[in-house]
């Protein structure tokens, strides 16, 4: 009787296991769920600046219209067409040479008698004189056509120069619109994010109270919706400071307020290496610029070799002079001039040597313009394909994490999945859309940067 009591006794086994059931129910109806002690935070304002200055551009922006404001404020731009008016200028200045020349002169001359000790009288003459001259150089070895055609290859040179400046101006405006415009985005994204981490914490929480969830997922939630927005807070500073910093290069004041448009860069027209290669060499502004300063210098260089040759000029004279009556005596004359600097001291040879080192230098800067244009195209055409293939993986990064996040909260609703695979699968879903804003503002980046390298378009 006592054994069959014992434990280890088939009725102590039963016994023990009620025992255990009977203190497990105690403690439970002892012990309500422990409610986490958690501080809410409030989802922060918009950061702004203490003041904005009066908009200078009204409307969405779009980056064609803030390349076409740039390009009319931009003192890089001012200073490279003031390049090019001077070129024009000492073209004008060289060329004028081979142009015939009339100059005039007119003399009046009065003569007064200070003292007269002779006799005689004294006469007090007035007299009149003018000339009319043409001048017109005949020949002089090409000197002077040579250095007018190395002064017309200058002006050249400047006018590609103020291309590439507007062309290098367009590619940065571009950037920094692609830039800010990619922070804007961001910032949706982290909202987006501070909303679902919100209602997971209300969910985490409706599913403590119905008896269902663990504290320790309401805590998990909060810290997590917390991490939410320190997020969005630096996507906010991040996409103000880019703005800031996209205004000034636009010309305008820091703190003015831009709405920027969506778009997308256009593609380029051709996708094949070698067509784009054939395209920059012929059209890049670096490119054209090389073979105009190039031509330049093989024109100085002609020019340097007649420096010490003689030169042929005609004139005609037509002149007029007398006492009271400006045309009492007229003339006229033609004067064949023949003008040869014999010795000048080693002038001429030195600017044969100053025209020789000029060509090498022009030669080895056309070719290493060359090499770097193929290179550029090159570099943007591999960064191009690769932005594609990023696109490509982060639209289906983005679609399988959202498909993640839903089976993820599904599982927790049903209560077969923990808290931690939801806030798990929200991350890796932020991530996935972050990497997709990121991939598509690279693709247009990488498209613009294509076309600079290719050139000459600033659309």
């Amino acid at each position: 009787m006592i054994a069959g009591l014992l434990p280890g006794g088939r009725p102590g086994r039963i016994w023990g296991l009620a025992s255990a059931l009977g203190l497990w129910a105690s403690v439970g109806a002892q012990t309500p769920p422990v409610a986490p002690q958690t501080t809410d935070v409030p989802v922060p304002a918009p950061l702004e600046l203490p003041s904005f200055a009066a908009d200078a551009l009204k409307g969405p922006l779009a980056a064609q219209d803030a390349v076409a404001f740039a390009l009319d404020h931009s003192p890089v731009v001012r200073a490279a067409r003031a390049n090019l008016i001077t070129a024009i200028g000492k073209y004008r200045q060289t060329g004028s040479a081979l142009n015939p020349s009339l100059s005039l002169s007119h003399t009046y001359t009065r003569q007064e008698t200070i003292e007269n000790r002779s006799s005689s009288s004294v006469s007090v003459p007035t007299a009149y004189s003018s000339a009319v001259t043409l001048k017109q150089l005949l020949f002089d070895f090409d000197k002077s056509p040579n250095l007018t055609k190395a002064a017309r290859l200058q002006v050249e040179a400047s006018r590609q120069a103020l291309r590439q400046a507007e062309s290098d101006l367009a590619l940065s405006v571009k950037s920094g619109f692609y830039t800010a415009f990619e922070a804007a985005r961001l910032v949706a994204v982290a909202e987006a994010n501070v909303k679902s981490r919100g209602l997971q914490l209300e969910l985490a929480k409706a599913r403590m109270g119905a008896g269902l969830g663990a504290p320790a997922d309401v805590v998990r939630a909060t810290t997590s919706f917390d991490d939410g927005l320190n997020t969005l807070v630096q996507a906010r500073a991040t996409a103000l400071t880019a703005r800031v910093q996209f205004a000034a290069l636009l010309g305008l004041d820091p703190r003015s307020e831009l709405k920027l448009s969506a778009g997308h860069e256009a593609a380029v027209a051709s996708p094949k290496l070698p067509d784009l290669v054939a395209s920059a060499l012929s059209q890049r502004p670096e490119a054209l610029a090389a073979v105009a300063n190039l031509e330049s210098a093989r024109a100085t260089r002609k020019a340097s070799l007649a420096n010490d040759s003689p030169s042929v000029a005609l004139s005609l004279i037509y002149g007029a002079k007398g006492d009271r009556d400006p045309t009492l005596t007229q003339t006229g004359a033609a004067a064949l001039s023949v003008t040869w600097p014999i010795w000048d001291g080693g002038f001429s040879h030195g600017v044969r040597i100053q025209a020789d080192g000029q060509l090498a230098s022009a030669e080895a800067v056309s070719r290493q313009t060359s090499l770097a244009v193929v290179s550029d195209v090159s570099q943007a055409f591999v960064l191009l394909q690769a932005a594609e293939q990023r696109l490509t993986i982060a639209t289906a990064e983005e679609a399988n994490a959202l498909e993640g996040a839903r089976l993820a909260e599904g599982r927790y609703r049903a209560g077969v999945g923990s808290f931690l695979e939801v806030t798990d699968a929200q991350a890796a879903l932020v991530s996935a859309q972050t990497a997709r804003v990121n991939a598509e503002s690279g693709l247009d980046r990488a498209r613009a940067t294509l076309a600079h390298a290719v050139g000459p378009s600033l659309n």
